[in-house]
């Protein structure tokens, strides 16, 4: 299994949000709906988590070729 394929349909949309805005708290906010204080958090620990990061570099590298 691949690091996309265990990751929730959650953890992608925080992804998809972060790469928009590099804010994680916005972005957690955003895709859990939670409060500010659990965001700030919760944002944070995301962006330590392999899986995360590993998605946010390739769609990065996707972003910038097609120059987004």
């Amino acid at each position: 299994m691949n690091n996309i394929d265990a990751m929730t349909e959650t953890q992608k949309l925080f992804c998809v949000y972060y790469i928009q805005s590099y804010n994680a708290t916005q972005s957690y906010l955003r895709a859990y709906h939670c409060k500010r204080s659990t965001a700030n958090v919760e944002g944070s620990r995301l962006l330590k988590l392999d899986k995360i990061n590993k998605f946010i570099s390739k769609w990065q590298i996707v972003k910038f070729k097609l120059n987004i």
